[in-house]
């Protein structure tokens, strides 16, 4: 909005710039940036892997390992699936 009411400002500049970069660079980028970030930078998640290496875990124990694991790749799917269906509707 800020933009719309600000035409061809800085702000609006800086915005389309942006804009242009991230609907330009491929998805499998965008996943290694992701991994990059919350996996070796901030330190949150795993950078590989399926389930913690030597568990033995059953039950819920099993099911949140594994969803601890697969967090990065499923989240750089939602996020790049969000920014194509964008492209699409504004086509």
């Amino acid at each position: 909005i800020y933009c719309a009411v600000h035409k061809n400002g800085i702000v609006d500049k800086i915005t389309q710039v942006i804009t242009i970069i991230g609907y330009s660079i491929p998805v499998y980028i965008i996943a290694l940036i992701f991994i990059w970030i919350f996996a070796v930078k901030i330190g949150v998640f795993p950078v590989t892997g399926s389930q913690t290496p030597g568990s033995d875990y059953v039950g819920m124990q099993a099911f949140l390992d594994r969803l601890y694991y697969i967090c990065p790749s499923t989240y750089s799917i939602q996020v790049t699936s969000e920014r194509s269906a964008r492209l699409h509707i504004a086509a």
